[in-house]
């Protein structure tokens, strides 16, 4: 155990480079009152705000099974692709699972090129997972999901110092950095985001980034006339970095264009500003449109958005949009365990997060209301986020592309709003603010405790329906069509759950390319029990096989049926 006296000294140390990190920043932002006031205080409730926010997002980090998009993650990252997992022919549990085998060979350039011609997103986060996974090695399924995840929470820690230093630097006062850095470090939507092996934790970052940029040039041309030059240049790079992690962050910048436009014909900009403004847009566009034309593939990412097109079935269709967008707004700030299996739990929870709300949400929005008439950035933050909310309707409801059933997509203007709420809360009293970051510690738990935004796909929840529903004498056949990448997922993630659980080892899964397909079993050469899994239309007609007729729960991601099936040699059964 280390002396006491040697931990007093590394703090003691720590806090001398804090201070001098803040004089060096004070220097290049050339703005004395700063970061002259950045005491030991301020430091100590930075670290501990992070600390908080890394125990937020590392608690049952990889409980939750990987879901089809975190299966595209890990096996990019590891320098594979999906071409080992065979169609059209019944393979083994570790034949499904193969790509998940590190690939000791693949270099960073594989990584892009797999990622550019097999994915339908940018290659910057995978190329850093893949650099990541080489410096923590891991050891088995566990330990890969755990480290892949956890860059997503190291990106989601680093947003809770990040949005502290960027409101400092921006509004008087400490209270709103604070307020904002909690926000963010209990938001239940951002530990969500910071749990999954996906890029948006890294997009909320640089988002964060290019806002603080922008509100920091509309903050030095209201009173300057115009901003730096270090300010044009690391605006451009945080901009060309986002659009290489998610090509939506390309409506964060639209957002902010459309921002600077309201304000222009509000308020009127400098030429200085204007000209600097204008090489930012250019230069963003530039590294943008050089990426597209240049280096990604013809036809590229057609299919990124078919999933999210807008259903147009019923009338309810019309007004979905609203409630899911609106459900994503909530969470940004609470969420209670309104997905527990506990009906009794639900009600209450649904119950107290309806009465928080109507507690909470009309204060903050008479304290921004009166914070905006005071303070131009409030209010730019305010049109920035009315900005990206008319972007999100214009797709849903003009280019029929329902952006709004993604609430992960959200992340293009998320740290805005948690701003916007510190903003909303700075009069509030102690002991209201004790229950609000109360509410937000219990949101986190919600998450992390798998009681809120709970996986698409529920593997945990079938495989105990399998193993109970099985005879270790049969073999059993899971089977599935195939469309995309997403069925090998489905079946990757049950197959995920059987190794972890070391049952049902002897599972064989058959992905169904052509519907059509008649089957040659002669390779299981015993009877055999079928579960067809998400077939949409179960078949009525399967020579040698009957449907044991039993009622299944549903379970997320999984529409299942059981048929016992007879093995006969030289015949074939369709699928």
């Amino acid at each position: 155990m280390k002396n006491p006296k040697t931990i007093g000294r590394s703090f003691y140390d720590f806090e001398i480079l804090a201070r001098g990190i803040a004089a060096r920043l004070n220097s290049c932002l050339g703005d004395k009152k700063i970061f002259q006031n950045f005491k030991t205080s301020q430091v100590r409730f930075l670290i501990l705000a992070t600390v908080v926010a890394t125990f937020a997002r590392l608690i049952n980090l990889s409980a939750k099974p990987p879901w089809t998009d975190e299966f595209a993650t890990l096996i990019f990252s590891l320098g594979n692709d999906y071409s080992s997992v065979a169609l059209n022919q019944v393979i083994s549990l570790d034949a499904l699972l193969q790509p998940l085998i590190p690939n000791a060979s693949a270099k960073v350039s594989n990584i892009i090129s797999l990622v550019i011609h097999q994915d339908n997103h940018p290659p910057l986060y995978f190329v850093l997972s893949h650099l990541w996974l080489k410096i923590f090695p891991h050891h088995g399924l566990d330990g890969l999901l755990w480290y892949s995840r956890a860059l997503a929470a190291f990106f989601g820690l680093l947003s809770v110092p990040a949005i502290y230093l960027i409101v400092r630097a921006l509004w008087p006062g400490l209270l709103l950095a604070q307020l904002s850095a909690i926000l963010m470090a209990f938001s239940p939507y951002a530990i969500f985001l910071a749990q999954e092996a996906r890029q948006y934790s890294m997009a909320i970052l640089l988002v964060l980034l290019s806002l603080g940029c922008l509100l920091k040039a509309i903050k030095e041309t209201v009173s300057r006339g115009t901003f730096p030059w270090w300010l044009v240049g690391l605006w451009t790079i945080v901009n060309t970095l986002g659009l290489l992690v998610h090509y939506f962050f390309i409506l964060t910048l639209i957002a902010e264009l459309l921002s600077l436009v309201v304000f222009y014909l509000r308020y009127g900009l400098s030429l200085q500003a204007i000209q600097k403004l204008s090489i930012v847009i250019l230069a963003t566009s530039a590294a943008g449109l050089s990426w597209l034309y240049l280096v990604i593939p013809h036809s590229y990412g057609q299919s990124m958005t078919s999933w999210i097109h807008r259903d147009n079935t019923d009338f309810f269709s019309l007004f979905k949009p609203f409630f899911q967008i609106l459900a994503t707004w909530i969470t940004m700030l609470c969420l209670l365990p309104v997905e527990s299996p506990n009906l009794l739990i639900v009600i209450v929870s649904g119950l107290l997060m309806g009465w928080f709300l109507l507690w909470s949400i009309p204060p903050i929005y008479k304290n921004i209301q009166k914070a905006k008439s005071s303070s131009s950035l409030v209010e730019f933050v305010l049109i920035f986020i009315l900005s990206s909310i008319a972007i999100f309707f214009f797709l849903t409801y003009f280019a029929a592309i329902d952006i709004t059933r993604g609430a992960r997509y959200s992340f293009v203007y998320f740290p805005a709003v948690i701003i916007l709420i510190g903003v909303g809360l700075i009069k509030f009293k102690g002991k209201d603010l004790a229950l609000i970051f109360s509410v937000g510690f219990l949101s986190a738990l919600t998450v992390t405790c798998n009681l809120g935004y709970q996986k698409y796909y529920r593997p945990d929840l079938l495989v105990p329906i399998l193993q109970q529903n099985s005879d270790p004498k049969i073999t059993r056949v899971i089977a599935s069509p195939y469309k995309s990448l997403v069925e090998i997922g489905e079946m990757m993630s049950i197959a995920w759950v059987l190794k972890k659980e070391n049952i049902l080892l002897d599972s064989k899964f058959f992905l169904v390319k052509d519907p059509a397909l008649t089957v040659n079993i002669n390779s299981i050469g015993t009877d055999y029990d079928l579960w067809l899994m998400n077939f949409k239309d179960l078949p009525t007609n399967l020579p040698n096989c009957i449907n044991d007729g039993n009622k299944y729960p549903l379970v997320n991601g999984y529409q299942f049926a059981k048929y016992h099936c007879k093995s006969i040699s030289s015949q074939s059964a369709p699928v």
